[in-house]
């Protein structure tokens, strides 16, 4: 049976009032709703956008330069994503799937879709289209957000082979490098999406007014992503992680894991849709920073660049990316003295590559151990 057959029918927007998350106007209404979790992660963004507004949030590299962009940018470019993806009719209880390298457009689309009410759906970028297929087949995603063209062709196998997506209405690419000649009419870019919303606001005068409502009635036990289990035991599962759940996880990583302060910040080399992706709500909660390689992904120099030059920074690596940074041929020479936590997890760290890591960069990794069903932060060993 399809996930979509099984969860919750999406309440109207007048259900409930009084299971809606608190009002937040002010730094101690903020930290109130976090400590209680009874807040969603779109009312969180805006929160933080409205404190801290032209502050730093999300850092990328792109050609050498380094672009800011501030917690107003992040929230106001997360809307723009969910006016685009209302202009195609998504509403409460949809699914939109996103599949690509890490970008700042991967947050956008991430929490543009979590404040209609829609439901996000990672997909690692290195999965093949045959489990790209089942995961937007068994979500029943309304459309995916691709990174490029690589990603793209990935859906447009899955739409041509087999039972093909029947679900699926628009394919959104992040990077439309290669695409010119494709004609499929699913097929746009992420700036056209973007366009589309604009225009729907022009045409209709009361789009900020619904989309404000929309955000502000969402409740903590929404459910706001889908999370796909490995299949070890069979087909993959769709985990229903609600908000709640995910701030109850934030709390456990402050709790238990490490803590920030909001001059610390988070780099994110590995995928979004797994660890990574879990750990932008700790660091959105305590107002740090994310920081987003310019390769959208995992470099072994590339990472010891951006430890040298970002102060309390954090990520969470696979065992098989703390070895092969250990094996980094300037690792000896590297500058580590900014960097303060690696959460490692997801597989086995044999004690020979620990020991030599924590040689390395001193008494800074935590153990991690989660399931799908409760991210991350199951237990820790630091």
């Amino acid at each position: 049976m399809s996930i979509a057959d099984t969860m919750r029918t999406a309440q109207s927007l007048s259900e409930d009032v009084a299971a809606q998350a608190a009002p937040v106007g002010d730094a101690a209404s903020l930290h109130a709703a976090l400590r209680e979790a009874n807040i969603t992660v779109p009312q969180l963004l805006r929160a933080r956008a409205a404190l801290h507004g032209d502050k730093l949030a999300l850092r990328e590299k792109d050609y050498g330069i380094w672009n800011p962009y501030s917690w107003s940018h992040y929230y106001e470019s997360a809307r723009a994503v969910a006016f685009g993806l209302m202009s195609l009719g998504i509403k409460p209880g949809d699914r939109v799937a996103i599949a690509g390298e890490n970008t700042p457009e991967w947050f956008y689309a991430d929490l543009g879709a979590q404040m209609i009410g829609a439901i996000a759906v990672g997909i690692y970028p290195t999965n093949p289209w045959p489990e790209l297929q089942y995961i937007v087949r068994h979500s029943g995603s309304r459309v995916v957000v691709t990174g490029d063209q690589e990603q793209t062709d990935k859906v447009l196998d899955a739409m041509a082979n087999g039972d093909g997506l029947p679900a699926l209405e628009a394919i959104v690419c992040i990077d439309m490098k290669g695409l010119r000649n494709y004609r499929q009419p699913q097929l746009r870019s992420f700036a056209q999406l973007c366009e589309s919303g604009r225009q729907y606001v022009r045409e209709q005068p009361e789009a900020n007014v619904a989309l404000d409502r929309l955000i502000s009635q969402g409740k903590p036990d929404d459910t706001c992503i889908f999370v796909y289990t490995s299949g070890t035991t069979g087909p993959p599962k769709g985990a229903m992680l609600s908000h709640r759940n995910l701030l109850a996880m934030t709390l456990s990583y402050f709790a238990d894991v490490d803590q920030i302060a909001a001059d610390d910040c988070i780099l994110h080399p590995a995928p979004m849709s797994h660890g990574s992706g879990m750990y932008i709500l700790p660091h959105v909660a305590a107002a740090a920073k994310q920081v987003i390689p310019a390769s959208g992904g995992f470099d072994p120099g590339e990472i010891f660049d951006l430890i040298s030059v970002h102060r309390g920074a954090a990520f969470f690596a696979a065992p098989t990316m703390v070895h092969r940074l250990v094996d980094f041929g300037g690792a000896g020479a590297a500058d580590t003295g900014n960097l303060k936590t690696i959460v490692y997890g997801g597989g086995p760290m044999y004690v020979e590559d620990c020991k030599r890591a924590m040689a390395l960069f001193g008494n800074k990794l935590a153990q991690i151990y989660g399931q799908g069903e409760s991210p991350m932060t199951i237990t820790t060993l630091t």
